[in-house]
């Protein structure tokens, strides 16, 4: 069995090491009340890589890291499986999270099957998928445990089926750390319990405040722009103070001590960690694990002495309490009904395979764990640019619910026609377009930039017309120096293989330039445009990426038959890994009309060659029927850090010397 083990401790690129060897546990190794898990995906945490390094190893047996992890029962222990008809059974989907005081008997999720005890575990919420599940267990259960705490809920066990009394409703709530880990999910229960009488103010860097605001912060403080948070807020919430604050950076030594001036005399302190012990780092061997404990001893003793003390002594006249998660079967399975009723859900940063767990750790402790949330749209346009419309419509509305900076639609989003004379008189100029008019409304109504192919006439008119690329902003404008026209027209006959002739030159006349990148469209990110056809030529991309392109999008109304030999997926990840990109796919899927489909997949790949996202895909072209598919949304966040390590690990040095820039 295949794990990654440490036998010391250390930083995981000097201690950890992929073992495969280790003898997998078997149904009959179980103990009463125990599960056999194969597991699917384990969720690291900056935290861990740092803990690694400071908490000594106590014996000579191989460790195995990780917490938070997701998969499928592979076997119960009997007295597990006798239990009532919401006892975990193999072959259910499940999420958990090891609690570590029950180390050393049961070890980490980084391994391909793990014993746990059945406490710890809860069956996957319906609605999402493996790798979000993995994220769920540890901050889930700690918000919970908070809230109850709090006294925010008051949680009533209804024979197995546990239900929230909500007794925050209207409160006002800061918390710190909105962009951590613990933070997003506190935001997203917050918000829940608050309603929109209440309000929930956060802090987070500005990097992160559209990621924040979209999980249920109402404010956000830039922490990096005020040197002393205590004294924010005296100047701006005395008026107006809070009900509660959870503090989960621990970062400012007077939050606490100056807190009556902006918490209610009735209001709650929580304090819930010291993130300059666990996110900073220390010396190696025995003098970092005293840095450590000195850092914790040194803040819990303050938080303590304040509490207790009378105010003439330097005590704070406020209620307090320290938290700290550990899973329970109850609080599993509160979150995994949040999750199921749309309340809750978890951020996914990005995906690595096993054998990168190093490289993943490495990662998390550069601290780039937030990026631009960015949000694909997948349709099946028609001839009728009113139906396009609302399928547009419909992913606007959930791009920006999910709190994406940018939505990128596919090629010729306003229509497909069932003819090359159709496709001609249905293109608009893009000041009476209907749907182009419709998408900039759209826009500035939702505060979303929209990328999004199209037709239009050409200038002066002629019988043929433009397959372009736009960049709609917030505020609704057409930025017309992004304004891109497809390069490489598609003229194919794919008769003899059962699939379309179809030649693109008859009615569009092609571009004669490649656009630098836009920018001011994804903050600091330049975005390249390319359509469709223009994916099978490497020189723009390449071109592209010499002109400071950080994503290369290829909008696209992909066939069937070429999608179905491989040709779309491999010539995505070509593209990424030769210009060390993400490179974005929004695609059409679907049958348009009786003479045409599109294959769909809708992709995102990032500069590592890495997929991290795929929407649904034809895989019988005699089955699609005409408006038979939904519109589909995939998000994913743009890790900046990721694109700066893939061209720091693999600089591309081109031999212009040898042959031609381009």
């Amino acid at each position: 069995m295949k794990a990654w083990t440490h036998t010391a401790r250390g930083v995981p690129s000097q201690v950890l090491k992929l073992d495969h060897d280790l003898p997998q546990p078997q149904p009959t190794d179980l103990k009463p009340k125990e599960v056999l898990i194969k597991v699917a995906n384990a969720a690291l945490f900056a935290p861990e890589a740092q803990l690694m390094s400071i908490l000594p190893h106590l014996n000579s047996n191989p460790w195995i890291p990780g917490q938070g992890f997701s998969g499928t029962i592979v076997a119960v222990s009997d007295d597990t499986l006798a239990q009532s008809d919401e006892s975990l059974k193999p072959g259910d989907a499940v999420f958990g999270m090891i609690n570590p005081k029950k180390y050393p008997r049961y070890n980490g999720p980084l391994v391909e099957y793990m014993v746990a005890p059945r406490e710890c575990v809860a069956k996957k919420p319906n609605n999402v998928k493996l790798d979000e599940a993995s994220t769920l267990a540890g901050a889930g259960s700690t918000v919970i445990g908070f809230a109850e705490k709090a006294g925010w809920i008051r949680i009533q066990d209804v024979g197995r089926a546990p239900s929230i009394e909500n007794n925050a409703s209207g409160k006002r709530i800061l918390i710190t750390g909105g962009s951590t880990g613990t933070g997003l999910f506190m935001l997203q229960l917050a918000k829940m319990l608050v309603g929109k009488e209440g309000s929930v103010v956060t802090t987070c860097s500005s990097r992160h405040e559209e990621a924040v605001r979209a999980l249920g912060a109402d404010e956000v403080i830039d922490y990096t722009k005020h040197q002393h948070l205590h004294q924010h807020l005296i100047e701006h919430y005395s008026s107006q103070p809070f009900d509660m604050i959870m503090d989960i950076t621990g970062t400012d030594a007077l939050l606490w001590p100056k807190c009556p001036d902006y918490l209610k005399p009735e209001g709650f302190f929580a304090f819930a960690g010291v993130m300059s012990a666990t996110h900073t780092g220390v010396p190696p061997g025995v003098i970092g694990t005293l840095t450590f404990v000195a850092r914790i001893f040194r803040q819990v003793i303050g938080w303590q002495m304040a509490a207790i003390l009378p105010v003439a002594l330097g005590g704070v006249p406020r209620e307090s309490f320290f938290h700290s998660g550990t899973p329970t079967a109850r609080n599993l399975e509160i979150v995994r009904q949040l999750v199921e009723e749309g309340k809750m859900r978890g951020v996914v940063d990005s995906v690595w395979g096993m054998d990168d767990a190093v490289e993943a750790y490495g990662y998390l402790g550069k601290g780039k764990i937030r990026g631009v949330v960015v949000a694909v749209g997948q349709i099946c346009s028609t001839s009728s640019m009113s139906q396009n419309l609302a399928q547009c419509q419909t992913l606007v509305k959930r791009a920006a619910e999910a709190g994406a900076k940018a939505l990128f639609l596919p090629e010729a989003s306003d229509y497909i026609a069932s003819s090359p004379s159709e496709s001609v008189s249905l293109a608009l100029p893009l000041q009476t377009s209907p749907f182009v008019t419709g998408l900039r409304s759209l826009a500035k109504s939702h505060n979303l930039s929209i990328n999004v192919g199209i037709h239009e006439p050409t200038s002066p008119p002629s019988p043929r017309i433009l397959n372009t690329l736009l960049w709609i902003s917030p505020s609704g404008e057409i930025l017309e120096d992004t304004r891109y026209a497809k390069l490489h027209l598609f003229d194919l006959d794919l008769s003899k293989i059962g699939g379309p002739v179809m030649k693109e030159s008859n009615t569009t006349v092609p571009g004669n330039e490649i656009l630098p990148p836009a920018e001011n469209v994804l903050g600091d990110l330049k975005v390249g445009s390319q359509i469709c056809f223009d994916l099978r030529f490497a020189e723009p991309a390449i071109r592209l990426r010499r002109l400071g392109a950080d994503i290369v999008v290829y909008p696209s109304a992909f066939t069937v038959p070429t999608g179905q030999m491989g040709h779309w997926e491999i010539l995505l990840r070509a593209r990424a890994i030769e210009t060390e990109c993400y490179v974005v796919a929004a695609a059409q899927c679907g049958r348009h009309n009786g003479k045409r489909v599109s294959y769909g997949d809708s992709m995102v790949v990032d500069p590592r060659g890495k997929i991290v996202g795929r929407l649904s895909r034809v895989t019988e072209m005699e089955e699609e029927k005409e408006g038979a598919r939904e519109p589909e949304l995939l998000t994913f966040e743009v890790a900046e850090g990721l694109i700066e390590d893939a061209r720091r690990s693999i600089p591309l040095q081109r031999r212009t010397d040898v042959y031609p820039e381009v």
